[in-house]
């Protein structure tokens, strides 16, 4: 059983890995972000119930509940239109995107965004994430350059890496992607290899005053996390994601965590 200071810890690191928790604070200490706007209902527990249910309740109820949460996505749309510009927006669950798992990541219709909200809530339920919501969040698309590599996913793999701020000070900085990512074999597998060897050494020098300042406001939240940065087609780096570094896929356990 888990001890009530490690529980504590962990509610504390869900918490601090909520979107709303950690953009204000980077936009506040000046990072480099895609503009965002984050919609946090009262009711997000009930719409994910909701849209979880509409899955296996049968007609009429199905249509009912359908009709309801479509009629609150042109809402929601509407308002991170008017804050973002009339635009293909990047949609999000909070902390879940499934980004590389999608035919569409770009919202422009409220049907579309629906269709986004119920497939995020049951790819999260089954792949055990997202399971409690706080916050839905549209962000401006950043133009990335690059090639599609995943399966069922219309988004470029590119330059793109993950720092990990820890106890105070860039631990390492290294590749987003790796090799075992990719579903291929043979001559499609080196191909993969080249292209990722190419990314990979591209300079990521610019990023590290970055990294500093984003760890330092960060640890108003938690003490260690993960900062990712993906470079944009005309050479800009941008801060896309961040989370605890324990949380995180790169990170190296410690002895007696």
């Amino acid at each position: 059983m888990m001890s009530l200071e490690k529980m504590k810890q962990r509610q504390a690191m869900e918490n601090a890995l909520r979107f709303k928790s950690w953009y204000p604070l980077l936009e506040k200490a000046g990072l480099k972000q895609p503009k965002s706007h984050i919609i946090n209902p009262d009711i997000m527990g009930l719409i994910h119930h909701i849209c979880l249910d509409i899955q296996t309740t049968k007609e009429p109820y199905k249509e009912d509940l359908g009709f309801l949460v479509r009629s609150w996505c042109g809402d929601w749309l509407d308002e991170a239109v008017k804050t973002l510009g009339d635009q293909p927006l990047f949609f999000k669950l909070d902390t879940y995107s499934d980004k590389h798992h999608l035919d569409k990541v770009f919202i422009e219709t409220h049907r579309e965004l629906y269709a986004r909200i119920i497939q995020c809530f049951c790819n999260g339920e089954l792949q055990g994430v997202a399971t409690r919501p706080a916050s839905l969040v549209f962000r401006e698309p950043l133009d990335i350059k690059g090639l599609v590599l995943l399966d069922d996913s219309v988004l470029p793999i590119a330059v793109e890496r993950r720092a990990f701020w820890v106890d105070g000070k860039i631990e390492k900085v290294i590749p987003y992607w790796p090799l075992d990512a990719f579903d291929a074999q043979g001559d499609e597998l080196k191909d993969i290899h080249d292209y990722l060897v190419g990314l990979n050494a591209v300079s990521h020098e610019a990023i590290l005053p970055e990294v500093e300042k984003a760890g330092k406001a960060l640890e108003a939240l938690h003490p260690n996390w993960s900062i990712d940065f993906a470079l944009d087609a005309s050479g800009e780096w941008w801060l896309i994601d961040c989370a605890p570094a324990e949380m995180s896929w790169g990170y190296v356990k410690k002895a007696g965590e």
